[in-house]
């Protein structure tokens, strides 16, 4: 249950998510087959081995990295020119997205970069670059006075009553309902969802479909030959997911233990074909989820590309 959650988190705050999120727009596979035909699953002659380097249909109605960061860019553009029309001058910097994967196929089915595993076990690595601050960070570095006039800029009041007269200003000026963060989000997201990202329809498939491949019976055959190559080499776990979340690789720093496990576990996905079975099968149930409700699906990607539209014109680029 524990590692179902960590994963839901992951997959389901990509909007954020995250998202990431955090998926790339293609939606091409690795494999001449077709990635619908589900009955190829393990039938490959060359075993994919890496997983961040292949695309999910669903991807096609997410955001990548570079989007999520476009969009959030764009949104505090509009959240600058509130906090000027208020005559307020403080620059808030956009957080960017959280560290994490470089996508989310990067690790949907665990670790596949040996390269990475022999160095940083089952770590993200140090990525060179510092982790954005964060907004509640950015308020927390102002003088007690500065922190609490920008809060009520940035937030606002819920109730759209009080923005009339004699709702909360600031320097005299009405702050708009929600405050400045609010009017931002609403700009960029359009519509009446009240929030930027995948549409939700597109954020539960991308969750459902990751939960019922790991039920596929190709897939439990294929967790279970991995389970068996790694009890060969010393390593008891039904699962790379289970592997990945073991306590005793939750310090502040990898173990040789853990770089040792870490490898083993790559090493059995390749012998297995676990990633290549498991991504097929996933790829399936996706296709077939989303033809089931294409008009769901055709409304996600105009909301995906309208908000893109609008994060590009409050940064001046049309």
């Amino acid at each position: 249950m524990a590692v179902k959650k960590r994963f839901a988190k992951r997959f389901w705050g990509m909007g954020t998510a995250g998202l990431v999120c955090l998926l790339a727009v293609s939606t091409t596979g690795c494999s001449s087959a077709d990635p619908g035909s589900a009955g190829n699953a393990g039938e490959r002659t060359a075993p994919l081995t890496k997983s961040e380097d292949l695309h999910l249909p669903i991807e096609k109605y997410l955001f990548s990295n570079a989007e999520t960061v476009r969009l959030e860019k764009g949104r505090f553009a509009l959240i600058g020119k509130c906090l000027r029309r208020l005559g307020l001058g403080h620059g808030i910097e956009s957080p960017g997205p959280a560290p994490g994967p470089r996508n989310v196929m990067e690790r949907r089915y665990g670790i596949s970069d040996l390269g990475e595993a022999k160095v940083n076990g089952y770590r993200l690595g140090d990525t060179g670059t510092p982790p954005p601050r964060s907004l509640a960070a950015q308020l927390d570095s102002l003088s007690g006075a500065e922190k609490t006039q920008l809060t009520s800029a940035l937030h606002g009041e819920a109730d759209p009553a009080s923005a009339g007269q004699g709702g909360l200003r600031v320097n005299g000026v009405p702050v708009p309902v929600g405050g400045c963060a609010g009017e931002a989000t609403g700009r960029i997201a359009g519509g009446t969802t009240g929030h930027t990202g995948p549409s939700e329809v597109a954020r539960r498939t991308n969750f459902e479909s990751f939960d019922a491949s790991r039920s596929d019976a190709r897939v439990v055959r294929a967790l279970g030959s991995w389970s068996r190559c790694m009890k060969e080499k010393g390593y008891a776990y039904p699962d790379p997911l289970a592997a990945m979340s073991d306590p005793a690789f939750q310090g502040k720093s990898p173990t040789p233990k853990e770089r040792d496990v870490a490898q083993a576990d790559i090493r059995c996905k390749r012998s297995t074909n676990l990633i290549g079975i498991w991504f097929d099968v996933e790829a399936a149930l996706q296709k077939s989820m989303i033809e089931k409700k294409g008009p769901d699906f055709s409304a996600a990607l105009k909301a995906k590309n309208g908000q893109l539209a609008r994060a590009a014109s409050a940064l001046g680029d049309r």
